[in-house]
């Protein structure tokens, strides 16, 4: 599951679409709840925060082994207007309903990890802190970063994680090493981390 922010000055679904989705194997079926994109005939859609809420929170709970979201983030919520906040993700029964299976979270977006807030906890906390349901491990920046970079970081990250056998960690270690060749004062490079058992795989 791809999820994308309305566009602003770029097209995240345009992003979401050729960079990230394009790196993963033909085999892998994936879907997407994206806010704004362009058709085929180049004109302009829109969705609505609900539906497209809706649809990433009932893809969880049926079992996907992904999430990926691109866009602006908070430390609690997806997109300025609440995609995604962390009272959703502790609504979601993935571990106990009949196809019950842990995600793996992507977050290509500014401060959904800074975990060290005293008062607030982030959003990719919420995802594998959740009892009910959520993730079992979650990659979010601790600070703000530059759409750039995420796009780059995301793209050599989906390149690798769908690897046979390779782990996320790994894949998200390659992929800053990557991203450290052409660009090594890369604001994600410090950033972006990951929450969670960093020896796990992902599965199509």
């Amino acid at each position: 599951m791809f999820a994308a922010d309305f566009n602003d000055g770029v097209s995240f679904s345009d992003i979401s679409n050729d960079d990230f989705i394009v790196e993963l194997p033909a085999a892998w079926q994936t879907s997407h709840a994206y806010l704004q994109w362009t058709d085929e005939n180049d004109q302009q859609q829109y969705s609505t925060i609900a539906d497209e809420k809706q649809a990433i929170l009932d893809a969880v709970n049926a079992g996907v082994g992904l999430v990926n979201y691109l866009g602006h983030g908070t430390l609690k919520q997806w997109n300025y207007l609440g995609l995604l906040r962390t009272n959703d993700v502790g609504t979601l029964v993935n571990y106990t309903a009949p196809n019950a299976n842990p995600t793996l979270v992507t977050q290509f977006a500014c401060e959904t990890a800074f975990y060290s807030h005293p008062t607030i906890t982030p959003i990719a906390s919420a995802w594998v802190l959740s009892a009910t349901g959520g993730a079992a491990a979650s990659v979010g920046a601790v600070s703000s970063t530059g759409l750039s970079a995420n796009q780059s970081l995301g793209r050599e990250f989906f390149a690798r994680v769908a690897t046979p056998g390779k782990s996320i960690g790994t894949a998200l270690l390659e992929a800053k090493q990557a991203v450290a060749l052409s660009d090594p004062d890369a604001d994600v490079l410090l950033s972006v981390i990951l929450l969670g058992d960093p020896t796990l795989t992902v599965e199509p």
